[in-house]
């Protein structure tokens, strides 16, 4: 009954899916709102930068308000200022792995990859 709040990582197919669901609940009558995390300090001169460890934050910070009691508007506004002041930075000390293929060690044990998403 308080509403729903989306918090989408700033990805083209989350941003499409996302707002498409959330269309679909208040076409339905659902009280909905959406926060855009776009955290990546990577590329500093991207013009839409890609949500990433941010997102974490601005999870927490909405879910202690909305615990405590206020309303999604309060909820929405305070998370949107969150991912509006966060920025992260990715790191990879290794390769990753992918379910049913053979591990690639791609990295040497002084080495690291920056700039990976989540």
């Amino acid at each position: 009954p308080a509403g729903c709040l989306l918090t989408v990582k700033n990805y083209t197919g989350d941003r499409l899916n996302f707002g498409l669901a959330a269309e679909k609940a208040r076409a339905e009558g659902f009280a909905v709102e959406m926060v855009i995390v776009a955290d990546d300090i990577a590329l500093p001169d991207i013009a839409q930068p890609r949500g990433v460890a941010g997102t974490l934050f601005v999870h927490k910070i909405a879910g202690h308000l909305s615990e405590a009691g206020h309303d999604l508007a309060s909820v929405a506004a305070a998370a949107r200022a969150a991912a509006k002041d966060i920025v992260s930075l990715g790191i990879s000390l290794s390769s990753c792995s992918i379910p049913g293929q053979a591990h690639e060690d791609r990295f040497g044990a002084d080495d690291g990859e920056l700039g990976l998403g989540i």
